[in-house]
């Protein structure tokens, strides 16, 4: 399931989700864009930077996202271009 955010920008799901040790993600950037994607747990606080303000060429990418150094639960993933946010649900278990 693939979310458009804005023309020709997407955010696809997190796969697999529940995970334990890594998932992966697809976005689309209509042209080269600075990327931040960070994680939050429940609590809204911030326990992991995947980019900060990195810059990918215009095209579709793919995200592995860790999650072995983190204990099982809910956490948030928070995607950020060009002033436009999605967030998406990660649940690790264990």
């Amino acid at each position: 399931d693939v979310a458009e955010l804005a023309e020709g920008l997407t955010l696809g799901m997190p796969y697999p989700n529940p995970f334990s040790d890594k998932t992966a993600l697809n976005f689309t950037l209509p042209t080269s864009s600075r990327v931040t994607m960070s994680v939050y747990n429940s609590l809204g606080e911030k326990v992991a930077v995947i980019f900060d303000g990195v810059t990918f060429d215009a095209g579709t990418h793919t995200v592995t996202v860790q999650g072995s150094t983190l204990p099982t639960g809910m956490y948030y993933l928070n995607f950020n271009v060009g002033g436009v946010t999605a967030m998406r649900r990660l649940l690790i278990v264990r």
